[in-house]
């Protein structure tokens, strides 16, 4: 598996898991569940890191291979 693939199946993750997390919302706003939308907060908080750190630590990842290689 290629890095791109590895950035490409771990943002389709991500996504995937905003579906689940605005399924969520929707129905806790509808039904008044007051439970369910902490729970939503909880994985709002989770893509909101999700999202940020991967394309941050892939950039880190890559600026230390150049900067940083090893003598062969």
């Amino acid at each position: 598996m290629s890095h791109s693939d590895f950035f490409t199946y771990n943002m389709a993750f991500i996504e995937l898991i905003g579906v689940i997390g605005s399924s969520i919302s929707i129905y806790s706003t509808y039904a008044r569940v007051p439970d369910l939308m902490i729970v939503e907060n909880g994985i709002e908080a989770f893509l909101w890191s999700g999202k940020m750190l991967l394309p941050i630590l892939t950039c880190v990842e890559r600026y230390l291979a150049v900067v940083h290689q090893s003598p062969t």
